[in-house]
């Protein structure tokens, strides 16, 4: 199927509908049509931070009318070529938030990346 590096794939551009096919045990994005397999669950720390992220944006939601506040693992679809699952993001625009997908920018995107996944990754990107 797909490596885990994926600088060059025979110069094919994978698609979000190509992206619907891959297996759930792994975690993919895909940004100019080249997929990138994501870390594994999140460490501890990183769990711990995001939800200090999400509290504080969340005590201030009242500021945020008609917007939706997001934590999940939810498909962020750019445009065909381009899918991300950020950590935390914000929609005010009701015609964004589809049943299985968010379908264009967010408001605000919030992606933490420690340093150990940050390494691993970059690591990867560049086999």
């Amino acid at each position: 199927m797909i490596s885990q590096s994926t600088k060059e794939l025979d110069n094919h551009k994978y698609a979000y509908q190509d992206y619907l096919t891959w297996s759930d045990d792994k975690r993919w994005k895909i940004i100019d049509g080249v997929p990138y397999n994501m870390s594994p669950a999140s460490p501890i720390k990183h769990q711990i931070i995001s939800e200090k992220i999400y509290g504080t944006v969340y005590e201030q939601r009242k500021k945020l009318k008609g917007c939706n506040l997001f934590n999940t693992l939810t498909d962020i679809v750019f445009d065909y070529f381009n899918v991300v699952q950020p950590d935390i993001f914000i929609v005010c625009d009701k015609n964004k938030i589809t049943e299985k997908n968010i379908e264009g920018s967010p408001n605000l995107i919030i992606g933490m990346k420690l340093l150990e996944i940050f390494k691993k990754e970059s690591h990867n990107d560049t086999e």
